[in-house]
């Protein structure tokens, strides 16, 4: 047996456990928490709430969370976990004091990974059409959001608000009605705060006026914190008589940060 007075000495400053490198393992326990701290020593782990670790840091127990905070920072504080019902890991933003938390990151068991705060909306008009839009530019109206993961669409002001600084995936799809064929062309926006996206049709192309086409168009747009993205409608000449149609399955705004 290994007397205490082998493992452990008493340094300037300090105490020195197992100082003559013997693989002896060191144990704090209560009452009420075995293996509160297990150190082995012979495999250089520690366990928390287990006298056997399986890797250098080993957390066990109904709450193994992981608390990280550095000191220069005020109500900037991360929360790991593992989720009771799945055992998937949460990383959580919270405040120091634990009075918010708030899941940023989910990472399944099986490896799956979703971000539900990531930004990502999609928004419709809700069968409201825009009818008889002038000759010049029009802003698309939104009224509707099928989803808006971040809060960061704006539909009082129709436009999307970017929360940081990325690179941002948009797309749209809008119907339009009753095109004049007199009109020397119909221009669709996506129209950031750093450049404007255009898509352009000559309605010379169809023989009468038409009763509807569509018009679908992506771009993956560099943006800053707090740009803007909005969607618009430009007719040259001719006269006002086309739509917009409201119908949530033809005309919708959708986007998402990339990266």
């Amino acid at each position: 047996m290994t007397r205490a007075s082998d493992t452990a000495r008493t340094l300037s400053g300090g105490a020195a456990f197992n100082d003559g490198s013997n693989d002896v393992d060191f144990r704090v326990e209560s009452n009420g928490n075995a293996n509160m701290l297990f150190v082995d020593g012979g495999e250089n782990r520690v366990g928390i709430g287990s006298n056997a670790p399986q890797t250098l840091l080993h957390l066990q127990g109904s709450e193994p969370d992981i608390f990280l905070r550095r000191t220069d920072l005020t109500n900037k504080s991360w929360r790991l976990n593992v989720q009771s019902s799945t055992g998937d890991l949460n990383i959580k933003s919270r405040n120091d004091d634990g009075s918010a938390s708030t899941t940023s990151m989910v990472i399944a068991h099986d490896g799956h990974v979703t971000k539900p705060l990531q930004p990502a909306f999609s928004v419709h008009k809700n069968a409201t059409d825009q009818n008889n839009f002038a000759t010049s530019e029009t802003t698309v109206n939104w009224t509707h959001e099928r989803f808006d993961n971040n809060a960061d669409f704006d539909l009082g002001n129709n436009r999307f608000v970017a929360p940081v600084t990325g690179k941002y995936f948009l797309q749209i799809n809008i119907r339009l009605e009753n095109i004049d064929t007199a009109a020397a062309y119909y221009e669709i926006n996506i129209t950031t705060s750093n450049l404007a996206y255009r898509f352009i049709f000559d309605p010379d192309y169809f023989d009468s006026d038409s009763v509807y086409y569509s018009v679908a168009f992506s771009v993956l747009a560099d943006m800053d914190a707090s740009d803007t993205a909005t969607i618009s409608i430009t007719q040259s000449g001719g006269t006002a008589q086309t739509d917009i149609d409201g119908n949530p399955n033809y005309t919708w705004f959708s986007g998402n940060l990339v990266c």
